[in-house]
């Protein structure tokens, strides 16, 4: 018998958020060799994309499961980004495909309630850093 496997869905993640469309923004993600799951923590990169978290304090210990800034994991699949300042950070809304130039993507970056159990990449530096940009965590 074959497993399936469900991706989360769009937006699943999301407790609540401020009215309108205060709470994302209109974002471009980094090219991507694989698919990026909707609710991953992602952080923005100094050419202004926006690629999955990689935790710098973790990398810094040698504990990280991401790669850190620029660098390309063992397997060739994933880029991610070390982020430090609270305006880096933010949860992919909806997931991404694989794509080999840049792409737009909807981040949620400020004034929301998230399902921490959904989110993928989350880190506890991470969750300092959603928390400062007014994301809750519940």
């Amino acid at each position: 018998m074959t497993t399936l496997t469900m991706n989360p869905r769009t937006g699943e993640f999301l407790l609540s958020e401020a009215m309108g469309t205060r709470s994302r923004d209109q974002v471009s993600l980094a090219a991507t060799a694989a698919y990026i799951p909707a609710g991953t923590v992602m952080a923005k990169a100094t050419d202004g994309t926006w690629a999955p978290y990689a935790d710098p304090v973790a990398a810094a210990a040698g504990t990280s499961t991401g790669t850190t800034s620029g660098t390309t994991d063992t397997t060739g699949t994933e880029t991610t980004t070390a982020a430090t300042t609270p305006s880096e950070v933010g949860v992919l809304y909806r997931g991404a495909q694989i794509n080999t130039d840049t792409q737009p993507a909807v981040m949620v970056t400020r004034d929301a309630e998230l399902d921490q159990v959904l989110l993928i990449g989350l880190t506890d530096t991470a969750s300092s850093l959603l928390a400062a940009q007014g994301l809750i965590l519940r």
